[in-house]
């Protein structure tokens, strides 16, 4: 018997229940997140229930070593019984979603809208936006739709920081990990709540779409056609962007392209 539960953000709780006449001495649990380069290990905590019943307890802290939110997360047990025979349990697994809020959904494919405030219409809005955005794409790079992507929808910034990484530039309104087809978004209430919808949906989107035509090579696209396609397939486009290119062209400081190739 097998199980895990978490507080989002701050642990994960792995235990189980083991049967067996022969003593458990000690037990070790492997685990990893989808598409993640790291298996993590740890040592697990052994109590005996009764003549033939062990627990097994790990905790791991998020902190040590973070897990992508909305990541499916596998584990496996490795049991060692007394004198030297050892068991590998079958693989198990879990869907690491941010269970702080009650999420509503709404679909229209190839998307997934999942939000907790706001009414259906609000949601509407956004799938109607992803639509918007594709075919955005569409005019300015035949790039493929996505399959299946799901959009999750903050309130404010600050909710999203700490799904994101509670440390991390608090200026961060929009965020996508394209091996796991999701979007995260930060849409506050307020009269610029639509141009919030239609510059961050289609911007994510962009990004979401060139990983499905580059597979890994994503990571080295250069920075000005990774964010430069994301900023020009926005509905409604930052006004400061133009403005700014006009000054860089009349003052004759544009950058260089070997500068726009570096990472940020």
């Amino acid at each position: 018997e097998s199980s895990a539960s978490y507080q989002f953000g701050e642990q994960i709780t792995f235990q189980a229940v083991v049967r067996s006449e022969r003593p458990v001495e000690a037990a070790a649990i492997f685990f990893q997140a989808q598409n993640d380069t790291r298996t993590n290990l740890g040592e697990v905590e052994v109590n005996q229930l009764d003549a033939s019943s062990y627990q097994l307890t790990y905790t791991h802290q998020i902190a040590y070593y973070a897990i992508r939110p909305f990541a499916q997360v596998e584990f496996r047990w490795e049991i060692k019984f007394l004198g030297n025979e050892n068991f590998s349990s079958p693989k198990f697994s879990f869907f690491y979603r941010d269970n702080r809020f009650d999420w509503q959904q709404l679909e229209e494919k190839p998307f997934r809208v999942f939000w907790y405030q706001g009414d259906k219409a609000f949601a509407q809005n956004i799938l109607d936006t992803a639509q918007e955005g594709l075919k955005q794409l569409e005019r300015i790079l035949s790039l493929p739709a996505p399959e299946a992507l799901d959009i999750y929808v903050y309130n404010d910034a600050s909710a999203l920081l700490q799904a994101l990484n509670p440390a991390g530039p608090s200026w961060v309104s929009g965020h996508s990990d394209p091996d796991l087809g999701v979007i995260l978004v930060s849409i506050p209430a307020g009269t610029e709540q639509r141009q919030d919808i239609e510059q961050r949906i289609p911007h994510e989107l962009a990004h979401i779409s060139l990983f499905q035509s580059t597979g890994l090579g994503y990571y080295n696209l250069p920075t000005w056609l990774n964010e430069g396609l994301a900023s020009l397939v926005e509905i409604y486009p930052n006004q400061d962007y133009q403005v700014l290119l006009d000054h860089a062209i009349e003052t004759d400081s544009l950058l260089t392209m070997q500068s726009l190739c570096n990472g940020f």
